[in-house]
């Protein structure tokens, strides 16, 4: 919220104090910085907005309409001593329909603050904040839409980074400090066992390095090293009350972890045409069993912590190699298709550790000077592993019809598809247990006024 604030002091003092306004669509100067304001207003449907299973037809889903409305800003600043860029936006949803009302919203909410204080000097300060709240479906059959229970995992989340950069002469960079993280887990209270929405939360917080050697103009040679704690608060979730859906066990360990990772690669535009990005990986986490030994006693009252499950085994250490590639090429000025890979892996917030690897393209097409066009779609193949494990499959396509009759005005009419396909699988044996699988189709017409 105070990077929201920010924006807004930044505004009313340009007003106050020689605020220079451009023509529609590009802005208001205020001294060296330039304030961006803008808002999406439209309609948007889904054929399946709870996420319920069969949501190709296959078995009876609430398709929805509702209206959003998205005001934002950006401010950015380039001087000599400071670089300083921030953005902040808000998200409200109403549902058309008297059966959807507990899918209303207008918390869904991100902003940025990057700031790099002396930037071409010997030595400097680079500081940058990342912040969202977001509510995503959660999947859950426990949403008794008749009472008005919000069927969202609600996420809070902020990225909090400081490091001293360093520019030892020529094109190298390095950039030396830490980073926090905060995460916040809030649950439909309908789905807890205590009747409320709070479900977890994590700090996560370490030092970091980053090199960096610019050897052409637009291309450089990057490499980094990390190390991370990862605390939950709590160590045992109680799930009678249904917060994890198909979960057979009353109990979910949650262990605290601490791990490391070091990556190398090339960044950057080798010909006019052609941009490449090609970074590898290794890492490990490493959980630590006896965060949550120690503590399930105290829940001996709903059932015991059944650690024949394997769930200890499989998160023990669990490490691997991680890539990421991505490509452009620009045949013509214009139109640009771009294709990439990721394998990474991370915390989970449901169960313990999550490994994936995601495959995406897109188009991106300038037809005329006021239609443009873009197609995209990726698949993604995530594993679960823990006390909970599982293998999903989630593929997605969507296709944006953007015109802009003005400068200040542009009209997006969209079209996807998204289909996850999951399978609880036995923590030791990794056998499945059951599945289940949602498709969704989401359509929206979205105006975006900018000044």
């Amino acid at each position: 919220m105070h990077r929201v604030l920010l924006v807004v002091i930044a505004a009313s003092l340009g007003v106050a104090d020689g605020a220079q306004a451009a023509s529609p669509g590009n802005g208001v100067r205020i001294g060296d910085a330039k304030l961006v304001p803008s808002a999406v207003v439209g309609l948007e449907f889904s054929s399946n907005p709870y996420l319920a299973e069969g949501g190709n037809g296959e078995s009876a889903t609430v398709p929805a309409f509702n209206l959003m409305v998205q005001p934002a800003a950006r401010l950015d600043s380039i001087t000599t001593p400071l670089e300083l860029h921030l953005s902040a936006d808000l998200t409200a949803r109403k549902f058309l329909s008297s059966t959807t009302t507990n899918l209303d919203r207008a918390s869904d909410a991100n902003a940025m603050l990057k700031a790099n204080i002396l930037p071409k000097a010997p030595v400097g300060v680079m500081v940058q904040d990342t912040f969202f709240n977001q509510n995503r479906p959660s999947e859950a059959r426990f949403a008794d839409r008749s009472k008005g229970r919000r069927p969202f995992i609600t996420q809070l989340h902020n990225d909090t980074g400081a490091f001293v950069s360093v520019h030892p002469g020529g094109a190298l960079t390095i950039d030396v400090g830490g980073q926090f993280v905060y995460d916040n887990f809030r649950t439909n209270p309908g789905s807890s066992f205590t009747g409320q929405d709070y479900l977890n939360s994590r700090t996560s917080y370490g030092p970091g390095l980053n090199v960096e050697w610019a050897f052409f103009p637009k291309t450089a040679l990057v490499g980094g090293f990390s190390y991370d704690w990862y605390n939950w608060d709590k160590q045992v979730i109680n799930t009678v009350g249904g917060a994890v859906a198909e979960f057979s066990d009353p109990l979910l360990a949650m262990p605290d972890s601490r791990g490391w990772r070091a990556n190398a690669g090339v960044v950057g535009r080798f010909t006019r045409k052609l941009v490449l990005n090609a970074i590898v990986g290794y890492g490990m986490l490493t959980y630590d069993t006896e965060s949550v030994t120690s503590v399930a006693d105290a829940y001996s009252s709903i059932g015991e912590l059944d650690v024949s499950q394997g769930w200890d085994a499989s998160v023990r250490g669990k490490y691997g190699v991680t890539a990421i590639a991505q490509l452009a090429y620009t045949p013509r000025k214009g139109h640009t298709v771009s294709a990439g890979y990721i394998r990474d892996y991370e915390d989970s917030w449901f169960t313990n550790f999550v490994a994936y690897n995601y495959a995406f393209a897109k188009y991106e097409g300038t037809l005329s000077r006021r239609f443009r066009v873009s197609v995209d779609g990726g698949y993604r193949l995530e594993s679960y592993l823990g006390h909970l494990a599982r293998q999903d499959h989630v593929v997605r396509a969507t296709g944006y019809f953007t015109y802009q009759p003005l400068e200040w005005l542009e009209a997006t009419a969209s079209v996807g598809w998204r289909r996850r396909a999951a399978s609880n699988l036995d923590p030791s044996t990794f056998a499945v247990q059951s599945s289940r699988e949602y498709d969704n189709i989401p359509v929206s017409l979205l105006f975006t006024f900018r000044y």
